[in-house]
């Protein structure tokens, strides 16, 4: 989580910014803390000194324009860095993909196992 916190710091995202390309990579990561760490709106919003209510709209935001050329091209950086599912900080068995993935081929070798 540290990796995390220096990244936003030294990418001024927690700073008071209107600036498209901040505003957009504030969305990606605010999307990226929920659905990789299941952190609360009120964790994900101290990280980058906002309430609970901005993390809401900024999620919103990314689900809108997550396929957008325009958004995904700012935010082409910050998902280089730290890809949708994959814990920066904790061994790969942690890692929600790779759980996801465990999940699947458990699932297609049961299946293949009793069919």
């Amino acid at each position: 989580m540290e990796q995390i916190r220096k990244y936003i710091s030294d990418h001024g995202l927690d700073k008071v910014s209107r600036d498209r390309y901040l505003v957009y990579n504030r969305c990606y990561m605010f999307a990226y803390l929920r659905n990789t760490y299941n952190k609360t709106y009120q964790s994900i919003g101290r990280l980058f000194n906002r309430d609970h209510a901005t993390v809401i709209h900024g999620l919103k935001i990314y689900d809108l324009f997550r396929d957008d050329k325009y958004f995904r091209s700012l935010t082409e950086e910050i998902e280089k860095e730290f890809p949708m599912g994959v814990h920066r900080d904790v061994d790969q068995v942690n890692c929600l993909m790779y759980k996801i993935l465990n999940q699947q081929e458990t699932l297609i070798l049961n299946k293949e196992n009793n069919g």
